[in-house]
């Protein structure tokens, strides 16, 4: 059973209420199949409903192939439907609503619109909506001369939650003043460039990667930041091993049973995102200080501080160091032993309990006047360092 919302068939899981299936007109399969005088997904505009059970979902507009939930009534006047939407609202099933989706086809133009206010006009890309500085800018990614005729009103709040950064994998590539950047991909949150054709193929983008690029403003592109992915990615280049970041740096996994120690799951390889070998190799292999450390298969954690590993016994030396609130990440055995545990020199450290800094050299520790860039480390580590 089908439902036409938008010029586009809609599959019913079941006509249970409020969907109302009445009596179907018996279409060919081919012909639901090949679309054929349909569209392939609801033109914009359309509203839509349905229950989760018994719960009434939000009604929906649709835009880009998606659906645009509202949370008020006045949300929906607010972007033209008039004060009489509410008869042109189609009951769908619950499967067909989700099936929609949230992110708008990449290329839909939106713009925000509620209170009295409106957001500027910006274009879906990788389920982020980029928005325009200027008119110029629409023009230089493609949208044409006649781009007004085709920007969606969506709520000013849906507009504001929507993310401003492409998911990870989606190829783009800044565009602007008769200038292009390098065609890059999202991994981790980050950007990563390509510097070659080959570095795209390579990175598994396919020989037809060039129709995959979407264009977006060279000013936008140059917002979104270069540095290294967040902690957490799992990264590969062709010929390496799997690495996860963690304290912005690379840890390489010996194999795949250190992943899952590492509390990935067992079908973690979907999970790493593959990057040119150049930018792998670049990327820094020492952790950084202040990142909170668990060493896979055991309860022990320690804190990174002048590059070393300082172990803490309990919870609360974890907490009286500050490392309580900081985010947790588990290395492989292998690797937790293999780190230093004698703390740099210069690092400047103290105790919990005391206002006194020290600086750490030579395997000893001088007292130092010093008010930035100091660590704290659990006063047992501090007395194990002989004075000076």
């Amino acid at each position: 059973m089908y439902v036409f919302v938008g010029g586009a068939p809609l599959w019913q899981e079941s006509c249970d209420a409020p969907v109302s299936c009445g009596t179907p007109v018996k279409v060919p399969n081919w012909s639901i199949d090949a679309r054929d005088h349909m569209n392939r997904v609801p033109a914009d505009g359309n509203l839509v409903q349905t229950k989760a059970g018994t719960v009434d979902l939000p009604v929906a507009m649709t835009v880009g192939g998606a659906l645009i939930p509202f949370a008020s009534p006045q949300e929906v006047i607010d972007v033209g439907q008039g004060g009489d939407w509410g008869q042109r609202v189609v009951a769908i099933s619950a499967g067909s609503y989700n099936l929609l989706g949230f992110s708008p086809a990449d290329g839909t133009l939106v713009h925000g619109t509620g209170g009295g206010v409106s957001g500027p006009v910006a274009m879906a890309v990788g389920g982020a909506f980029i928005p325009f500085a200027n008119v110029q800018e629409l023009i230089d990614v493609g949208q044409g001369d006649n781009w007004a005729s085709r920007v969606r009103a969506i709520p000013l709040r849906a507009f504001d939650a929507h993310p401003r950064v492409p998911s990870d994998s989606v190829l783009f590539q800044g565009t602007g003043g008769g200038a292009s950047a390098p065609v890059a991909a999202l991994v981790g949150g980050a950007r990563v460039n390509f510097a070659s054709p080959q570095e795209i193929i390579d990175s598994g983008y396919g020989t037809d990667w060039l129709s995959k690029v979407r264009a977006i403003p060279l000013r936008a592109f140059s917002e979104i930041r270069d540095d290294l992915p967040i902690d957490g990615t799992l990264v590969q280049a062709q010929g390496t091993p799997v690495a996860a970041v963690i304290g912005n740096a690379r840890v390489n996994f010996a194999n795949p049973q250190e992943v899952v120690d590492s509390g990935y799951s067992a079908d973690w390889q979907p999970l790493v995102r593959i990057i040119p070998a150049r930018v792998f190799n670049a990327m820094p292999t020492k952790i950084a200080d202040g990142t909170r450390l668990r060493k896979a298969g055991s309860s022990s954690q320690s804190g990174i501080i002048g590059g070393a590993r300082v172990d803490f016994h309990s919870m609360a030396e974890l907490e009286a160091a500050g490392y309580g609130p900081r985010p947790t990440q588990t290395v492989p055995a292998r690797v937790w032993d293999g780190l230093t545990t004698r703390i740099a020199d210069g690092t400047y450290v103290k105790s919990p309990d005391s206002a006194q800094v020290w600086l750490v050299s030579g395997g000893s520790r001088t007292p130092a006047s010093q008010s930035s860039g100091v660590q704290v480390i659990p006063a047992r580590v501090l007395e194990a360092i002989p004075p000076a």
